[in-house]
């Protein structure tokens, strides 16, 4: 008995035809960004991924996104920026320094670390379970 192997070369007309085709993902909802300094990184990550890194959105279509996210103080920190594509990157660069440092991140973090309630309930796991998820969740950005 002799088997024979073939090759068969793909079809590179194909190849391409399959390489291009893109899922359809479902809508995706970008989260609200007010003044939580712990947030900020899930935030810019999220901000980062659908609309900064996009070369198919203009700057100024951008900055209103980035603009329709922010609530609270957030929003005072851009607010009096002018809608321009010059002022998209002045307004990720007040964000960045008023949010995104590591220094003032890690304080947050401490902050929250400090206002976690002592478990001083004999026997019951609800309070130490509360702070294993409170402890656990904490973002550690250095």
């Amino acid at each position: 008995m002799t088997s024979s192997a073939v090759y068969v070369q793909p079809d590179q007309q194909n190849t391409t035809a399959i390489n291009s085709v893109k899922p359809r993902l479902p809508k995706l909802s970008l989260p609200k960004f007010r003044d939580n300094v712990t947030k900020w990184h899930s935030f810019w990550d999220s901000f980062k991924s659908a609309i900064y890194e996009n070369s198919d959105i203009s700057a100024i279509d951008k900055f209103n996104y980035l603009n329709s996210l922010l609530e609270g103080n957030a929003t005072r920190t851009v607010q009096g920026l002018t809608l321009t594509s010059s002022n998209y990157n002045a307004a990720l660069e007040m964000l960045q320094e008023r949010y995104g440092k590591p220094q003032i991140i890690i304080s947050a973090h401490m902050d929250e670390l400090l206002k976690i309630q002592p478990c001083n309930k004999g026997g019951h796991l609800g309070p130490l379970q509360y702070v294993y998820d409170k402890v656990s969740t904490l973002e550690v950005w250095l």
